[in-house]
């Protein structure tokens, strides 16, 4: 396929050329026949090209592997995908946004069923005008991390009346820290866990963290900063160095799109397995956690691996996906 005749280095230039030109040919082909495919599943032209043009800042390789690795429902929304990533959507269910109000969560609370906003802790109703999303944060700590259970509940009201809890998040924060410190140390005493978390909390009021809260990164650092090597006095470590080392672009794996436009995006540093979510609502990006995730990255790379396998010959995969 190489034309022409004379200086070596011209035959070398224009070889190289045809051979890019195939590339981007084989590449187009490939985004028809996804394009067809989308369509057999009820999504528009007009949607498919809209979303082409939201991401017209990307090469037609990285726009080719995206659409191969992301979801369907993607194409509902108006935000941009990570390229070379998996992209999902998502939804809260229904189910997910339950009224707190059945007789496990009466009998823990201490109060009538259905009338979880007449709960108070040292005088303050924790759960009055609860937004959607703090009902789920509720129901996940209670129903699935802690499943009911009344010790680490109680212990959890002592330690909270003693730091001066006020609002439910903080108070989710701190059932945390009671139940993993519990597990960690069953003979674990209040004045201990009040004396740590206080101690972490002006650590963070001097320096500042850009978790949504500082009393999630005590839970966090609490739960995970040991599995990084750091000991109980180096939150510091935890939310100001750490962050550099896992949020970085070539570390994104998967970025989650919300309905309501916010992003959660999922990072993966390969050497070290160590895993990091930042949380994105449009105004402010967040960190939602940082632990270390025993082959995250062999389990990422072949998932990927087979997807992309699966619709490209291996003779063309290395130029198919090249720069």
């Amino acid at each position: 396929m190489c034309r022409g005749q004379g200086n070596l280095s011209v035959i070398v230039d224009t070889c190289i050329v045809d051979a890019e030109k195939l590339i981007e040919e084989v590449q187009h082909m490939q985004i028809h026949n996804i394009l067809q495919t989308k369509a057999s599943k009820g999504i528009s032209t007009e949607t498919f090209f809209s979303f082409l043009k939201r991401h017209d800042h990307l090469s037609v390789a990285d726009v080719l592997q995206t659409l191969l690795l992301m979801s369907d429902a993607n194409f509902q929304s108006t935000v941009a995908v990570a390229p070379r990533v998996f992209n999902t959507f998502s939804t809260i269910p229904d189910s997910k946004r339950m009224p707190l109000n059945c007789n496990r969560y009466a009998a823990l609370f201490g109060i009538k069923q259905g009338r979880i906003v007449d709960y108070h802790l040292a005088g303050q109703h924790l759960f009055a005008c609860m937004e959607d999303w703090v009902s789920v944060r509720v129901n996940n700590v209670i129903k699935r991390s802690i499943k009911f259970n009344a010790t680490v509940f109680q212990f959890a009201e002592r330690v909270a009346t003693q730091v001066g809890c006020v609002d439910a998040t903080t108070f989710m924060d701190i059932i945390e820290c009671v139940d993993c410190q519990i597990k960690a140390n069953p003979a674990l005493l209040e004045a201990t866990l009040v004396k740590e978390y206080n101690d972490c909390m002006n650590v963070l009021t001097k320096i500042g963290c850009n978790f949504n809260k500082p009393s999630q990164a005590v839970y966090h650092f609490m739960k995970h900063g040991a599995e990084f090597g750091f000991e109980k006095y180096e939150i510091e470590k935890y939310v100001k160095w750490l962050p550099s080392q896992i949020f970085t672009t070539e570390n994104i794996v998967c970025r989650q799109t919300n309905s309501d436009n916010s992003t959660k995006t999922d990072y993966i540093d390969r050497k070290n397995d160590w895993f990091g979510v930042l949380y994105d609502n449009g105004s402010k990006v967040t960190i939602n956690t940082m632990f270390v995730k025993e082959g995250a990255w062999r389990t990422h790379k072949t998932k990927m691996d087979e997807i992309i396998n699966n619709v490209t010959a291996p003779a063309f995969k290395n130029a198919f996906f090249r720069d």
